[in-house]
């Protein structure tokens, strides 16, 4: 194998990793923009339960 073959088969794996790497940050990154999404759900239905009990209170 000649150095320029050997240097483009070093470039191809390294690319190869560096890919691998981004695609993984980006699956990590929608997956975390996801459960954030969950989250904040959450807490807007317990806000909105909490609402309904003080407006009840009020009532009474």
């Amino acid at each position: 194998m000649s150095d320029t073959e050997l240097l483009k088969a070093m470039a191809v794996a390294s690319a190869l990793n560096t890919l691998s790497v981004v695609v993984g940050i980006l699956i990590n990154d929608a997956k975390l923009r996801e459960l954030r999404a969950n989250i904040e759900a959450m807490f807007d239905r317990s806000d909105s339960r909490f609402d309904e009990m003080r407006d009840r209170s009020r009532l009474t």
